[in-house]
């Protein structure tokens, strides 16, 4: 989350005319959008702010839950990195191309991944599949489709920043939105539990090679690395340096150099998330951590994701 995002400050209310200027447009586009519907049931997984609330480990583990009761899944990505990328299909087989999100290849070791510079055409071309359910990955604030169930994810760690609308903000759409989704799954939610409010533990699983008796270097490219630091030391991991990459990073060879060297020098091992970990195939002296979403009550969840009628 880019700093200023964080709280109020003299910088966000600079930016605040241009916040209300990209709300009416949003709002006027999603007015004259008229929302294709399609056969199968659409399952959006989304939030209100920009990036690194946990939407694709929800969709993950919506998928895995969908799964274990006998149902056909499969994922629809936008592939915001080209929009001159041709649809592509994704299974568990396809190695990293470093020409589409990280967030597909993720997907697909659970589930078909249907990838394509517009999210529709992606959709589309999912729901030509023998699917039960297409779950889209982000979208919530995309008029152009039919959402037969909303699920808006909201993190514990960044909630809604200063509360304010992009620029100034982290906010896509005002707070009041929240009310629209069919769905509120919060993750890592410490206060008292409120009704028709479903809660998830975001949990790190540590892999074999991990030493917890060693130091660390965290680096990631994710969209609030510093909520994957945090949670490093809340698991006790000894971090003696954290590096933050852009969101998205292409890593480079200059890039982990400088990386083992951060780790030679101060006699330490690099650490980082599944992620980035794709884009970082062959370097075996990484520990990748695994971040999970397991809730609460998914029995719930699932059967109002399942009950839920074509709309």
């Amino acid at each position: 989350m880019i700093s200023y995002w964080k709280k109020k400050n003299l910088i966000s209310f600079l930016l605040l005319p241009l916040s209300w200027i990209y709300y009416l447009i949003s709002k006027l586009i999603a007015l004259l959008a008229v929302p294709k519907k399609f056969s199968k049931k659409i399952i959006c997984i989304g939030n209100i702010t920009a990036g690194g609330a946990g939407k694709t480990p929800t969709a993950i583990a919506i998928a895995k839950e969908l799964q274990k009761i006998n149902k056909k899944v499969v994922f629809a990505v936008r592939n915001y990195k080209s929009a001159s990328a041709k649809n592509f299909l994704l299974t568990a087989k396809d190695t990293y191309d470093q020409n589409i999100v990280e967030e597909a290849f993720l997907l697909a070791e659970v589930a078909p991944t249907y990838v394509a510079p517009k999210r529709l055409q992606a959709i589309e071309s999912a729901c030509e599949s023998d699917a039960d359910f297409v779950i889209v990955d982000d979208g919530m604030q995309n008029p152009h489709f039919a959402k037969d169930v909303k699920i808006l994810v909201i993190d514990g760690v960044q909630r809604f920043g200063n509360g304010m609308l992009m620029p100034a903000g982290p906010l896509r759409d005002l707070q009041s939105s929240v009310g629209k989704a069919d769905i509120v799954v919060k993750i890592n939610f410490q206060e008292e539990k409120l009704k028709d409010i479903y809660y998830a533990d975001g949990v790190m699983e540590m892999p074999s090679n991990f030493d917890s008796n060693a130091k660390y270097i965290a680096f990631a490219a994710i969209g609030c690395p510093e909520k994957f630091f945090m949670s490093l030391r809340r698991e006790g991991v000894d971090l003696i340096e954290e590096v933050k990459f852009p969101d998205h990073h292409i890593y480079n060879n200059k890039d982990y150099e400088h990386l083992r060297n951060l780790a030679s020098e101060h006699k330490g091992k690099l650490i980082t998330t599944r992620k980035d970990a794709i884009k970082l195939k062959g370097y075996d002296d990484i520990v990748v951590v695994d971040y999970k979403i397991i809730f609460e009550n998914a029995k719930k969840i699932i059967e109002l994701v399942t009950n839920a009628s074509n709309k």
